[in-house]
């Protein structure tokens, strides 16, 4: 093995580590990965396919014993912090996963990314311009069955439209909470 084969493992494998990568992350982020490279996957088939996966991964989720929050009545920014945690504790996406309240009708989702298990970028070495992260379409589903219409915000970033921006280590999309 020549030193640059050895300075790309080394570095795999502190990042295995720094993130607690387990096989099913790196296969999980090695596919979204691929589907990039392809060009079958971007953030319009995430979209897609949050729809699907969101009802039938809670179905297994409960099957499994995890719960989910009781949404009649409560606050809607707490109902999502607890589909959030929920997520979190079922799929171990990274050390930290929050919800934050932005002002009135407004809530954001952030995640560490650094320590994200399922980056596409960081875990399935993908080198693809934007982002490929299955979360805040997943999260925006998930929160609709349990009666909570959440709309993400999208900007501009180089010509590129993006559902998240990255601030000091952190993923963050911001969500309109539709009434």
């Amino acid at each position: 093995m020549n030193s640059a084969s050895n300075d790309t493992m080394e570095a795999l494998i502190r990042n295995i580590n720094e993130r607690k990568i387990t096989p099913q992350h790196a296969f999980f982020a090695l596919y979204l990965a691929a589907g990039a490279y392809t060009g079958v996957l971007n953030q319009g088939a995430m979209s897609m396919f949050a729809r699907y996966v969101a009802p039938r991964l809670k179905l297994y989720l409960e099957g499994l014993g995890y719960k989910f929050p009781q949404s009649s009545g409560n606050d809607p920014v707490q109902v999502l912090d607890e589909i959030v945690t929920t997520l979190n504790e079922a799929l171990s996406i990274s050390d930290e996963v929050k919800v934050v309240r932005e002002g009135e009708d407004k809530v954001s989702l952030i995640v560490l990314g650094n320590k994200c298990r399922y980056c596409p970028k960081g875990v399935g070495l993908a080198e693809i311009p934007g982002t490929l992260c299955p979360f805040p379409y997943l999260v925006a589903e998930l929160a609709k069955l349990h009666g909570i219409e959440l709309e993400i915000l999208k900007r501009r970033e180089g010509g590129r439209v993006s559902i998240l921006s990255k601030e000091k280590g952190y993923c963050k999309t911001v969500f309109r909470l539709k009434k």
